[in-house]
């Protein structure tokens, strides 16, 4: 039995074995299915990976086309006031406004009547429906073709009025292909005119070129709540500019009939119409809008068909309303809200709590403000608190804000996502970047101004000094807490790198607004607390360079005038002086001076090294210190730079002299310590006499530079070689003026056998100088009629330029452009006129792309190129597209010797005398004959200006202003 037992057992765990074993498989082949699942998985999700890629480089792709079109496109400079624009969802309810809608169409058809009104002005109350009519009357004339712009102002984006006429013109250029070429060409011609004033937008922008768009329809510009963007310069436009318009032009503008606009409606080309809220046709409109807007209400709140409201309420609402449509529009956006779980009963309170009697639409509006106000729980410990906090921020700043920005300049203490749910019905909200802002102009008026003068309404008021000095502490603390070394667009002017380029949308839109606007705010304050004071003081002291690295990249933003009016001001600004005035800062502006030059932004770059040299003088602890004189020197060697570039010549050289004279000086004490900086000033002093045609002084300048640099790398060529040979050439260049050929080869030779020392040593360093040598001994060879041996040395430079640029396109196209233009003229000078054109072609091409970019920089290099191309395809006898292109280059000219006459009035006066030849040859004597009288007459304003210049052309214009005449 006992065996049966164990034979039993046996086969039982033999089953259990074989059991456990098809188990095990089955689980090692579930397994294995997994595996395969999750290989099969990983592929897939690989394959996704991989589209994805594909996908976002094609969206890189997009993007960088995207940015090179706009680059292109001069256009893209000037700023668009986004937003500004008509809305469908604003229009007048239909079946209302039919009778004034009406008068304003038979206006804008008048448009070709002789001596008719330009401008329909509709002056109204406040809330009285002026916007909506505004609105309209886009859309119809926008149905009807005539539309060329809308533009709707508002008081709580400061930034939108000095938009105006910039976003005009992008509308008409939208529309009109022949206005947009002309408009580009100005503003490649002046790159300047893009950020420029209102002024100059439409005086050299929209005026000139008005002729340009067709005059068989009318041109409708519609300007909505004039009187919130009021200022004189816009007003003397509009009575004295806008009647000078050619073609149908109508403005069609809503206001406020304010006091300062008066004159302004007495003008002949103003057709006034007073629009009366209260009139029985206006009554009419308002109760078709008390209809709508009550019925969306019920269907809302889940009212409709329960016969509310009545028609006895319609009616009481529409006579309590006094014809105001912002009473309507406030009401019933009140009723609407989430937080009204009683419309009913709240409707019929609030009209309970309106009077009958007759009260002024800014009455009928405060009562309003005040009913709806009082609903909320102003006993509630830290309501009022959090309710000035919220709507004073909304109120007073530059521009509309997010709820996630506002939240994000209190640190996150702001108690606005809670007040927003009360606050909503006196607000709206943009449904694209969720900006807020209030519901009607009338509202601001009444929180800022009238609370304040009855009692039991001072809990509801806005102080807005006290918000501006609250958004001044807040927007410095975020700059303090947040903006750091590691912050885009940061860093760049002690690392010796290129301004970056990044889009906006990188910095957080709190941190944007802060470095906007925080002097803004900072301008109201009048009397500052100590908190204040101490955040600017830690600003000042340890984020001040930060802030003018991101600013000056991004918005080109140098302008601190402002706060230097406010400290000066500031009942203690002996501390804040100290902090602003620092030789830190003064450095910081010295770079960016030389950032902003080299990226065309001349003026602010002139206005940087000014702030450089103001801030260091007035920091000043000790006037004659080493220290203080050395850096004084280098920040007057900048100013001089930018003043040149600016064509302030007089000023440059009297700024290079004085930085001369402070080096004389600390060098005598000290050669071994300043030397150096003299010798480099003493070369940019060189330059600013040859500039002033004071040749004698120029070499005299640079030989003295010269053997000053000998002796220092004598000493330590490693230092000081570099500095020598750039030196050398530019005694070469001084020594070429006097016409002392053989001493300027000698001299350049000697520079290039240095350069080509230093680049074989380290040719990553020095190459870019050795081409750049090469390309002015090519210059002085091709002088001494060594054609061969300057074709030679100009094709080495061109050869080491074309590797450069092709691994820093950025840092060295502009000098390739430049070797191909000398290219060129070796080849033309050699009978090689084919390879001269191909390569002129080349680096007109080159300089095309650079001034699209960055016309500032570039658009001078451009216009000579076209010169030296109109003298290529004359030599191969192609003198209708010479003549094209000498007249690109003199348009060009003429456009940059207005914006900087005395910079580009001489190469303007050459171009002139080439057009003249060329008229000549083609035997247009007429305006041969104009172009060079004009040229003449530019040489001789020179000569004026600087008596000791030397223009090689102004002979030969004098005396082919003789022939022509002799011969006409």
């Amino acid at each position: 039995m006992e065996k049966d037992l164990n034979r039993v057992l046996a086969r039982f765990h033999l089953e259990k074995e074989l059991q456990l074993s098809a188990d095990v498989e089955k689980t090692v082949k579930d397994l294995c299915c997994i595996k395969k699942s999750l290989e099969d998985m990983h592929k897939t999700i690989a394959a996704v990976d991989n589209k994805l890629s594909v996908a976002q480089a094609r969206v890189d792709d997009i993007q960088t086309s995207v940015q090179a079109i706009s680059l292109a496109n001069p256009l893209s400079k000037l700023p668009y006031a986004e937003g500004a624009s008509w809305d469908i969802g604003k229009i007048c309810q239909e079946g209302t406004r039919e009778s004034i809608l009406a008068e304003i169409v038979e206006f804008v058809r008048g448009f070709q009547g002789e001596g008719t009104a330009r401008i329909f002005c509709l002056t109204g109350a406040p809330g009285a429906g002026k916007t909506a009519i505004a609105h309209s009357i886009s859309k119809i004339c926008h149905d009807a073709g005539w539309l060329a712009t809308s533009f709707f102002y508002n008081r709580e984006d400061s930034t939108r009025a000095p938009k105006l006429f910039s976003t005009i013109i992008h509308d008409l250029a939208a529309r009109y292909q022949k206005f947009k070429v002309s408009v580009g060409q100005a503003i490649e011609q002046d790159p300047s005119l893009a950020s420029a004033s209102l002024t100059q937008h439409f005086y050299k922008l929209i005026l000139p070129f008005s002729h340009q768009i067709p005059q068989d329809k009318p041109i409708v510009i519609v300007l909505d709540a004039l009187d919130e963007g009021y200022s004189d310069v816009l007003m003397e436009i509009l009575v004295k500019g806008v009647s000078s318009l050619r073609g149908g032009f109508k403005f069609v503008v809503t206001a406020r009939n304010v006091a300062q606009m008066q004159e302004f409606l007495r003008e002949p080309h103003v057709h006034h119409k007073a629009f009366g809220h209260s009139h029985q046709s206006n009554m009419e409109d308002v109760g078709m809008v008390v209809q709508r807007e009550l019925s969306k209400v019920a269907l809302k709140k889940g009212l409709s068909g329960t016969g509310w409201p009545t028609k006895d309420q319609e009616m009481l609402m529409k006579e309590k309303s006094g014809g105001l449509m912002i009473w309507v529009i406030t009401v019933c956006h009140f009723l609407s809200q989430p937080e009204s779980l009683d419309p009913r009963g709240e409707l019929e309170a609030l009209l309970e709590k309106t009077s009958l009697d007759s009260l002024g639409a800014e009455e009928q509006m405060d009562l309003l403000y005040v009913t709806i106000l009082k609903q909320w729980n102003w006993f509630k410990k830290g309501f009022t608190e959090a309710y000035k906090q919220v709507m004073g921020t909304i109120l007073v700043s530059k521009i509309p804000m997010s709820e996630s920005a506002i939240q994000s300049l209190y640190s996150g203490k702001s108690k606005i996502t809670m007040l927003l749910s009360l606050l909503r019905p006196l607000l709206v909200q943009s449904e694209g970047d969720q900006s807020i802002q209030i519901l009607h102009q009338s509202l601001h008026d009444f929180l800022a101004s009238r609370a304040h003068l009855v009692n039991e309404w001072k809990n509801f008021a806005i102080d807005e000094k006290v918000h501006h000095q609250i958004l001044v502490l807040r927007t410095i603390t975020v700059l303090n807490t947040e903006l750091t070394s590691a912050t885009p667009g940061t860093g760049y002017t002690h690392q010796n790198g290129e301004m970056p380029k990044f889009p906006e949308r990188i910095i957080p839109e709190h941190l944007r607004y802060a470095c906007k606007f925080w002097m803004e705010h900072l301008k109201v304050v009048q009397e500052p607390n100590q908190e204040l004071i101490d955040v600017l003081s830690f600003f000042l002291e340890h984020k001040f360079v930060l802030w003018l690295e991101l600013s000056a990249c991004m918005w080109q933003i140098v302008e601190i005038e402002p706060l230097i009016k406010w400290i000066d001001m500031c009942p203690s600004p002996i501390q804040l002086q100290k902090y602003l005035n620092s030789s830190q800062h003064s450095q910081a502006f010295l770079s960016i001076s030389g950032h902003l030059g080299i990226n065309g932004y001349l003026p602010q770059s002139l206005l940087a090294a000014q702030y450089s040299f103001n801030t260091l003088k007035l920091g000043a602890t000790a006037g004659l210190s080493e220290a203080f004189q050395s850096a004084s020197a280098n920040v007057l060697c900048q100013l001089s730079t930018a003043q040149g570039k600016m064509g302030m010549r007089k000023d440059a050289l009297e700024a290079v002299k004085e930085a001369v004279a402070m080096q004389r000086e600390i060098a005598k004490e000290n050669p071994a310590a300043f030397n150096a900086d003299l010798a480099l000033s003493l070369g940019n002093l060189s330059n600013r006499l040859s500039e002033m045609g004071l040749r004698d002084e120029a070499l005299q300048a640079i030989r003295e530079a010269v053997a000053m640099q000998r002796g220092l790398a004598n000493g330590n060529p490693a230092a000081f070689k570099a500095d020598l040979a750039r030196s050398l050439g530019n005694l070469s260049n001084r020594l070429s003026d006097i016409g002392a050929g053989d001493e300027a080869l000698q001299t350049i030779r000697e520079a290039v056998a240095m350069q080509r020392e230093l680049a074989n040593g380290n040719p990553v360093a020095f190459n870019a100088g050795l081409a750049l040598s090469l390309g002015n001994l090519s210059n002085r060879l091709s002088e001494m009629g060594l054609r061969d041996e300057a074709l030679q040395a100009i094709r080495e430079a061109v050869a080491m330029q074309r590797e450069l640029a092709n691994g820093k396109p950025a840092a060295f196209k502009a000098d390739l452009t430049r070797s191909l233009g000398n290219l060129s003229t070796c080849f033309s000078e050699m009978g090689l006129r084919d390879e001269a054109l191909q390569t002129i072609r080349e680096a007109v091409a080159m300089r095309r792309e650079l001034a699209k970019e960055n016309p500032a920089a570039f658009n001078a290099d451009l216009a000579l190129s076209l010169g030296n191309l109109s003298n290529r395809l004359s030599d191969v006898g192609a003198r209708d597209e010479a003549l094209q292109a000498i007249r690109e280059a003199v348009h060009m000219y003429r456009g940059l010797s207005e914006s900087f006459a005395a910079a580009f009035s001489q190469n303007l006066a050459d171009s002139l005398c080439k057009l003249s030849y060329l008229l000549s040859e083609m035997e247009e004597a007429e305006e041969a004959l104009q172009s060079v009288e004009e040229a003449v007459q530019i040489f001789r304003d020179i000569a004026a200006t600087l008596p000791n210049a030397f223009h090689k052309n102004a002979a030969w214009a004098k005396q082919r202003l003789s022939f022509l005449k002799s011969n006409l």
